[in-house]
Formats: structure tokens, sequence, C-alpha cells
């Protein structure tokens, strides 16, 4: 029943997809991060469906790669954009790090943010419309968008992972909340979506998914080190940051990697 509580914390946290309201205590809001990649499991299978009725339907390849972007961003309402347009604004400022952090509270959108959105979404209706015009042929989602869908999932695990064990830039706040409650099981839920969400990855194209795996390994590192060095630590907006960025990227690093596939002819 618990974890059943806990789930639907995530969801309402999480996403603006409708939960039961049975009352949810702090507790449970507390263990919502440990089935954050469950939401990214939705994410999927809702890009996933739509991909498949557009294309059997012969929708054209613009308009599907659009929906592909637009609808996770439709589902979780915005929430981990806001974060990245609060992180943007405070790295571009080159502001002491205290100024940094009082520009992430800012409610206020400012230009370095707005710039920061048009590249990253410009990025990735790039990337999904090279998966969704390279998977088209056969009326059926092909590997490359399949093997997308889990990228969902991998970030909202690396995400998780990352705001439990790194070091917090504030002492309040949405993330210090829920992460306030550390058990091993938490970890370990955490970890066994991710992987589960890799072993899928890695079973629909081993070559492709090597790609954008190796590309969140890569940035993971890269983001751990700038939120210490920038922020002192992680921050909710900072998660926020994370998820976008490294799905793009990994689109991006997937999309190119279909080409490079397609071109020297190693599938």
């Amino acid at each position: 029943m618990k974890i059943f509580r806990w789930i639907l914390a995530s969801f309402s946290l999480y996403s603006r997809i409708p939960v039961p309201q049975i009352g949810l205590k702090d507790e449970d809001m507390a263990h919502a991060l440990m089935f954050l990649p469950l939401v990214g499991v939705i994410l999927g299978i809702c890009v996933f469906g739509a991909e498949y009725f557009l294309s059997a339907a012969g929708a054209p390849v613009f308009v599907r790669a659009v929906l592909s972007v637009l609808i996770p961003i439709v589902i979780t309402g915005g929430f981990h954009i806001d974060g990245f347009l609060d992180t943007e604004d405070a790295l571009r400022s080159y502001q002491p790090r205290e100024r940094k952090l009082e520009i992430m509270k800012d409610p206020h959108v400012g230009s370095f943010a707005v710039t920061g959105l048009i590249r990253i979404l410009a990025a990735a209706f790039c990337g999904a419309g090279i998966i969704v015009s390279e998977s088209s042929g056969n009326g059926f989602p092909g590997e490359g968008f399949m093997a997308a869908c889990g990228i969902f999932v991998i970030s909202r695990s690396v995400c998780a992972l990352t705001s439990l064990g790194i070091k917090k830039a504030k002492k309040d706040g949405m993330l210090v909340r829920e992460t306030g409650i550390r058990e091993r099981y938490m970890k370990a839920a955490i970890i066994l979506q991710g992987l589960a969400a890799a072993i899928y990855m890695v079973y629909i194209n081993w070559m492709l998914a090597t790609f954008a795996l190796g590309i969140f390994a890569i940035y993971t590192l890269v983001y751990i080190n700038r939120s210490l060095k920038e922020f002192g630590g992680v921050t909710g907006d900072t998660a926020g940051y994370y998820v976008v960025v490294s799905e793009v990227l990994a689109v991006d690093m997937l999309a190119a990697a279909m080409l490079l596939l397609k071109v020297f002819k190693w599938a």
C-alpha cells in the first residue's frame, strides 16, 4: 500500500497526469523521487503510441517530430523546463555563487533563459526529426525511435540518483525535502528502473544504445562537476536542467549514430 502511495506521489509531483486524491502525507512525498523513472516509462509509452498511430496514418515527419518533443512537455507540465530556465539564467549571469542561487529563486524569466530554451528546443527538434525520419518506412516505429523512448527513463534515473547522492547547494528547498529520506532501498529501486531501461535499449539496438548511454555517462560527470563548481551542489532547478539537457544530448547522439550507421552501412 505504501508503494502505491509513493507512486501516486511521484506522478502527482512530477507530472500533470490525474491521480486519485487520497490525502498524500509528507512521508509519501519524501519517497516521490523513488519512482521518478516510472514517470519516464509513461512518457516513453505515450510518445511511442503517438508515433505508432501517426506513422500508420501517414502523418508528415515534421508533425511527428514536433509532437514527440511536445508530448513529454505537456504531460510533465514543463516541470523540468522551469528548472532549466532558472539554471540557464544563473549560469549565463557569470555572477558569484551566492548571486547565482538568488537568480535561480527569482520567478522572472531572463533573456538568457529564453535564448537557452530556443537553442535546446531547436536541438531537440533536429534530433527527433532525424530519428523519426530514419525510423520510418514500414508503418511501425523503427529501432531508433523505440530505443529513444528509453531515454526518458534513463535521464530521470540518473537525476534521482545524483539528487540523492550529491551535496545540496541549499539547506532548504524542494530538493532537500524530497531527499530527506535516503534508505538504501530507494537507491536500489531507482537503479533497477534505470538498469531495466538500459537493458531495453541495448536489446532494441546495442550500437545505438551505446552511443546514447555513453553521452549520458559523460554528461553526468560534467553536470556533477559544474553543479559543485558553480553552485556548491545540486538544487531542484539543476535537477530539472539535467533532465532537459541530458535527454536532448542523448536524442541528438542517437540521431547522429543512426546517420553514421547508415553512411558506413554498419547496420
